[in-house]
């Protein structure tokens, strides 16, 4: 897989003639032009590939735009190679398509209720499906979580990638595959010119846009420098290049430069001030998650997903008036939103109440009675973090509507799983029966069903749910791909799936007598998970919102593979299993990991001090998170956020209320911040802690102290965070403590 000199000549975004050379010193000459060429090349240091350093200098110009770069040429494929590029591209994104405008879901006639049924995307960037058709993707930079594409060979049970060193917004990644897919080419080009854009457009979703990309008349003396590592690795499976991903993640995330910028326990004030300001509603006792200031649909509530059972969740270990609220809130939920059957309405509507998630969608009324499975799932497991939290804080008996909520619930899932042989993503509210099968939509279930058969002493929601989660091993974890996670990618790849799919692997290894099993399982999920987090910070545009604030995006997560922006937080949850899987493992990457993303969350943070401005003008109002962290020319809005408040918000508040902000163990050497303070050991025996606070804005920080034995074998739960030892730093505050382990 040798690299070869790549010289392409434009016309506007269209491809004239290129003309290849062997990656060599020396000079080259091609039509109207010249280029000197400086060529070092050095294995790793684990002698696994090597590192390219490619230096070309213009000589003699040439009038027609153009754009230089690499090739490699791979003459040994086909369709079965699992392609990898973090955060677009999962086995090729080789799956069929439709074209749809936003909020695409399934045609009607696509509908498919089977277990197995295939996976339909809209119009996103993907290697073509079928045969005798041309297959080529075209991304840049931004597009992706991480600079590195890399495919497995099923056959030779090898995996081959390439990653770039400076992480260069405008270079183009492009997969080009055969008509028989006996072949493929991979080039990396500067400047990054798509002959077609995809684009998100007044509600379209396309890759056929026109582009307004145009390659360079570069001038004499004029120099191009790219900088490759590459290598092969032993890869039988795509968990393995995950892993490997994985690692290479780590060392980038590690170089990242650290800023300071808001407390977490600031940044929570300020959400939690802003849910009770502008999210509650006093007539019919709820927290809303949709905020009406937006503008937006009469539909106000979401549960599970975006929101719901999740805030209140949080909002239970906020101030008094937000617990008294969320306790309405959750009741509400429970007595008025659960159905018959067990299900609970997928939102709640101003003028027509508790109805099913696209009751009021007129253009596609055969949706009228689905339900996210995803939304079933968060609401079992949430609600049971609620319950224990509540408890916890009041010492109080949870209200009877809560439990009684949980065990229908339980139920409800384990008979569609009876019945069905599967979850599916979308199903019936009133009938149970899935509409729309495949994906790892309820993939916290098992995870909800392990806790409530612990709960109620009921062997069968256990059994139920090892179940679901060896079929998601099986047809998701396995092959590389989660999908149906969001009700709003029809089942694009997504990283929400895999979230949830590590909490509930990881709640199988608990106590389960193949624990070991579920605990590799956990680990693949998360390897998958981190390639959806961005490891490096992205160059803003200088004036762009994100420019102006000279924002971070390194610890951002991409959500999909069809909204192709990055986020403050995991959609939705705080990373604790993450955390979980860092204390029974001991690798450090997984702590690095929740870290980052925790870091990242109170960038976004509205604040009077520091407003955020949507491309419109208009200044979001303290508390509020957006969404978009655009690396992306999606929405034709690099740097950039639109006017609204989103899910990011309940991420942060779930962050917050059950993560440590000091993470130390001795025994481990490891002393990790999670928070935008600073620790470091104060002596050399690692007893003390030095402790610095060097924002603005008061910190609380809550330190965890433990043992090798103490990770190893104790759980931490979603409430154990509230226990642990407590401290206030003003800004600029330094102190010293002492630890007991």
């Amino acid at each position: 897989m040798k690299p070869q000199l790549c010289f392409r000549q434009y016309s506007l975004a269209s491809t004239l003639n290129e003309t290849v050379f062997p990656l060599d010193n020396g000079t080259v000459r091609l039509e109207g032009g010249a280029w000197r060429v400086e060529v070092t090349e050095k294995p790793l240091s684990d002698h696994r590939g090597n590192r390219i350093k490619l230096t070309l200098t213009c000589v003699e110009p040439s009038s027609c735009p153009m754009a230089v770069g690499v090739n490699f040429i791979l003459d040994s494929w086909s369709e079965d190679h699992y392609v990898l590029m973090p955060g677009a591209v999962y086995d090729g994104n080789r799956w069929g398509s439709r074209p749809v405008t936003y909020s695409p879901r399934y045609p009607e006639e696509d509908a498919v209720a089977g277990p197995l049924a295939r996976p339909l995307v809209a119009d996103i960037p993907r290697l073509n499906a079928e045969k005798g058709q041309p297959s080529r993707l075209q991304l840049r930079t931004g597009d992706l979580a991480a600079p590195y594409w890399g495919y497995v060979d099923p056959g030779k049970e090898q995996g081959y990638w390439v990653a770039v060193a400076e992480a260069e917004p405008d270079l183009l990644w492009e997969v080009v595959e055969t008509m028989d897919r006996s072949g493929a080419r991979f080039s990396l080009l500067l400047p990054g010119v798509r002959e077609k854009r995809y684009s998100f457009y007044q509600r379209h979703i396309r890759t056929d846009f026109p582009s307004e990309d145009r390659g360079r008349v570069f001038a004499a003396g004029e120099v191009v420098q790219m900088e490759l590592t590459m290598g092969r690795i032993a890869a039988a499976s795509p968990g393995d290049l995950f892993d490997h991903y994985f690692s290479l993640w780590a060392k980038w995330e590690s170089h990242a430069v650290r800023r300071h910028e808001l407390p977490l326990a600031a940044a929570f004030d300020l959400v939690e001030q802003k849910r009770n300001r502008e999210d509650w509603r006093e007539e019919e006792g709820l927290f809303l998650t949709t905020n009406l200031a937006e503008g937006q649909a009469r539909e106000v509530f979401q549960t599970g997903w975006c929101g719901g059972i999740l805030q209140e969740a949080a909002l239970l270990a906020g101030q008094p008036e937000s617990l008294q609220r969320a306790r309405r809130s959750l009741t509400t939920i429970s007595r008025d939103a659960l159905r018959p059957n067990g299900y609970l309405a997928g939102k709640f509507h101003l003028e027509g109440g508790w109805t099913a998630d696209f009751a009021y969608d007129a253009e596609q009324p055969w949706t009228h009675r689905w339900t996210l499975v995803r939304r079933q799932a968060d609401a079992l497991w949430y609600l049971q973090v609620a319950v224990d939290r509540y408890v916890d804080v009041t010492e109080e008996p949870p209200p009877d509507a809560w439990v009684q909520a949980i065990r229908q619930l339980a139920e409800a899932l384990c008979q569609t799983w009876e019945e069905e042989g599967q979850l599916g993503q979308f199903i019936d509210i009133e009938t149970n029966e899935v509409r729309l099968g495949g994906s790892a939509s309820g993939a916290l279930a098992p995870a909800g069903l392990v806790a409530a058969g612990k709960r109620f002493q009921e062997k069968r929601y256990g059994d139920t749910a090892r179940a679901i989660a060896a079929f998601y091993e099986e047809h998701f974890t396995r092959r590389g791909i989660t999908t149906g996670g969001p009700a709003d990618a029809m089942q694009s790849p997504d990283s929400e799936s895999g979230a949830s799919l590590v909490e509930s692997y990881l709640a199988l290894s608990d106590d389960q007598p193949d624990a070991a099993y579920w605990l590799e399982c956990a680990c693949a999920a998360g390897a998958q998970l981190a390639s959806w987090v961005m490891p490096y910070d992205f160059t803003f545009p200088p004036d762009s919102e994100f420019g102006r604030l000279s924002m971070p995006s390194v610890g951002s997560v991409f959500a999909n593979a069809q909204n192709k922006h990055s986020a403050p937080g995991l959609c939705t949850h705080s990373g604790l299993a993450l955390f979980r899987l860092y204390r029974k493992t001991g690798d450090i990457r997984w702590l690095q990991l929740v870290a980052s993303i925790a870091r990242f969350l109170p960038w976004c943070v509205s604040r009077e001090d520091r407003p955020i401005y949507a491309f419109d003008g208009r200044q979001l109002p303290p508390g509020w998170i957006n969404e978009r962290v655009n690396t992306s020319d999606w929405d034709h809005n690099v740097g950039g956020v639109f006017y609204g408040s989103t899910w990011s918000e309940v991420a942060l508040l779930l962050t917050f209320v059950e993560l440590p902000s000091i993470y130390l163990n001795r025994d481990r050497d490891v002393l990790v911040s999670l928070d935008h303070v600073e620790a470091t050991w104060s002596d050399s025996d690692r007893r003390g802690v030095r402790l610095h606070n060097p924002t603005r804005f008061p910190a609380r920080i809550r330190v965890m102290a433990e043992t090798e034995k103490d990770a190893r074998t104790k759980p931490f739960t979603p409430i154990d965070a509230q226990h642990l030892p407590a401290y206030t730093l003003a800004p600029g505050e330094s102190r010293e403590i002492l630890t007991s382990h």
